[in-house]
């Protein structure tokens, strides 16, 4: 991916004294900016009187009203997608003065997810775990690693294990944002109550780059869907076809917005990880492969 095609293709937005960088295309709806989403809930155009209202009673650096944010996503995943997008996300919010948290919702069962060894106990669970003995050790330090950048770069709450434990943070901030990654996924009952910030009565909900994992919206999804979505103050979707979905479901516009990881810059990713040791040294081409009867690298 080509820096200078980066360059031509980087927005940047001014609403109400803050700026918001975005990676975008020509064709992609530019009249949105992150800042508004989380600022103004959305609209566009009353961005002094919407935020005196959001700031009001606030506390104050540098004559600055400060938002408490707080962060719903797929933090503790052991991907680097997924990690990486919640910290440039939060790194970027705090940037811009606001006090932001990473809400540590983790349930037994995500964290089961990614345990090392299946059950011995059945056949597929036992070759597997034949499979993986070998690398035991370096999928257990990697465990280890993904464990301590979160917990050394993301500044997280208390942990909640069900939605019904993410009541405790109501009242604790301003706003919640919802996103990046699968967070709109409609994979269980549990997972729609909490990223889709049905706890949240007090805050405003604010929903950043979220998506769907799926391609294909019934009408019944939309039935199910829509009274959660309506209640979001900033709305916004990662793909084409669930900024779609969302516009069905609420009749409000719904941009399609870039990953978090690009609201930190080239430069910025380079001094975070200035002190670790090139895997590669020199020049290198590096060739992501689609997963499709088409290959690109």
């Amino acid at each position: 991916y080509r820096r200078d095609s980066f360059d031509r293709n980087r927005l940047y937005i001014q609403r109400s004294g803050i700026a918001s960088r975005r990676c975008c295309s020509e064709t992609e709806d530019n009249e949105k900016s992150l800042a508004v989403w989380l600022y103004v809930g959305g609209e566009r155009g009353t961005a002094n009187s919407h935020a005196e209202k959001t700031f009001k009673g606030h506390r104050k650096i540098n004559n600055q009203k400060i938002m408490k944010i707080g962060i719903l996503t797929f933090h503790r995943a052991i991907n680097y997608g997924a990690v990486l997008q919640a910290f440039s996300l939060s790194r970027y919010l705090s940037q811009k003065g606001n006090d932001v948290s990473v809400v540590d919702y983790y349930p037994i069962e995500d964290e089961k997810d990614f345990d090392i060894f299946r059950s011995w106990f059945s056949p597929k669970g036992f070759i597997y775990n034949l499979l993986v003995l070998p690398y035991s050790l370096r999928l257990k330090n990697r465990k280890k690693k993904f464990k301590e950048f979160v917990e050394q770069k993301l500044r997280i709450t208390s942990r909640a294990y069900s939605p019904s434990e993410l009541t405790q943070f109501d009242g604790d901030f301003d706003t919640f944002v919802s996103g990046s990654d699968q967070v709109f996924n409609p994979v269980s009952d549990n997972s729609i109550e909490a990223y889709y910030l049905s706890f949240a009565k007090k805050a405003n909900k604010v929903a950043y780059a979220p998506s769907f994992g799926i391609s294909t919206f019934d009408v019944e999804l939309q039935k199910r869907l829509s009274g959660y979505l309506r209640e979001f103050k900033g709305l916004s979707c990662r793909e084409t076809k669930g900024a779609q979905f969302v516009e069905r479901c609420t009749n409000k516009k719904c941009p399609v917005v870039v990953d978090p990881v690009f609201l930190t810059s080239k430069e910025e990713w380079l001094t975070e990880v200035s002190d670790i040791k090139r895997i590669i040294e020199g020049d290198y081409i590096f060739g992501m492969i689609s997963n499709s009867d088409s290959v690109a690298g």
